[in-house]
């Protein structure tokens, strides 16, 4: 009997750790959206820093952030100073837990 118990332990040692296993999986913390919030804020502020912003865009306040069909969260800002209109609105993507993806005036 105590073989035979101590056969299950360790065939349930081995299958338990292989269930979890295996790649795909995002096993960071997902932020809240006061976070995503701070973070999609830094982003703009780094793409303004390197040139590819105008200044006025360190002045805009997100919007609040929505997660997309790709599981990602998408937060957008609206420059109204910037008078190209298809250029007032940034779009950007961060992943569930907060590293940048991407940004783009699009939202696509």
């Amino acid at each position: 009997m105590q073989k035979i118990a101590f056969c299950l332990m360790i065939l349930f040692a081995l299958t338990a750790t292989t269930v979890h296993a295996g790649a795909g999986h995002d096993h960071a913390v997902e932020l809240t959206q006061t976070q995503v919030l701070e973070k999609a804020s830094g982003f703009v502020a780094s793409i303004v820093e390197k040139g590819k912003l105008d200044d006025s865009w360190t002045e805009i306040k997100p919007q609040d952030p929505k997660e997309n069909s790709r599981h990602e969260w998408v937060v957008a800002f609206f420059n109204p100073a910037e008078k190209d209109n298809d250029k007032q609105t940034l779009y950007m993507f961060l992943t569930m837990s907060g590293e940048y993806i991407a940004a783009n005036f699009t939202g696509k």
